[in-house]
């Protein structure tokens, strides 16, 4: 038997190898079912967050407005000037 060959069916062997190796990951990838409950999870959580949001819109408003202007004004009477040592 030639060299020639020998990497020909050392080929052969290896790509079927691979071929079968491929197609049990596949088959797993399918049965799995993991990860599908925690995107549902995810979803629901956003929906619940969005849903208050949505319901306590001019509350939330209108504490954001009054913590904005707490914010403002008490930096306002920050007294800038800062002493060198």
């Amino acid at each position: 038997m030639s060299a020639l060959d020998r990497t020909y069916l050392s080929m052969r062997l290896r790509a079927a190898m691979w071929k079968e190796a491929l197609a049990d990951r596949w088959t797993t990838f399918r049965k799995e079912e993991h990860g599908g409950t925690e995107v549902v999870a995810v979803i629901l959580i956003l929906v619940v967050v969005v849903g208050l949001a949505v319901v306590f819109k001019e509350k939330i408003g209108k504490l954001v407005n009054k913590l904005w202007e707490k914010i403002t004004t008490t930096t306002d009477t920050f007294d800038t000037n800062i002493p060198e040592t």
